[in-house]
């Protein structure tokens, strides 16, 4: 699969902005941890899951690979 293909898929993969506040809050997760793990700024995560603006690229990739991590931990082995 190329990178432009696999830009499409992570962006349609993407969780809708609450989703993704859900999953980081749900760990005890901070937007300032998350922000710095992602080489951002804090706005942007707080942007990201108000639906203002979406991640772009790698740094999509990254946020999807993070929250899906944290869903899983967060619902244990049993309810993956």
């Amino acid at each position: 699969m190329n990178s432009l293909t696999m830009e499409v898929l992570a962006a349609r993969r993407l969780p809708s902005p609450a989703v993704c506040a859900a999953i980081r809050k749900s760990a005890g997760v901070s937007q300032e941890r998350l922000a710095r793990e992602l080489s951002v700024h804090r706005v942007s995560v707080n942007r990201w899951e108000h639906g203002t603006r979406r991640p772009q690229a790698d740094t999509r990739r990254r946020y999807m690979e993070i929250l899906e991590e944290l869903r899983l931990i967060v619902a244990g082995p049993d309810k993956s």
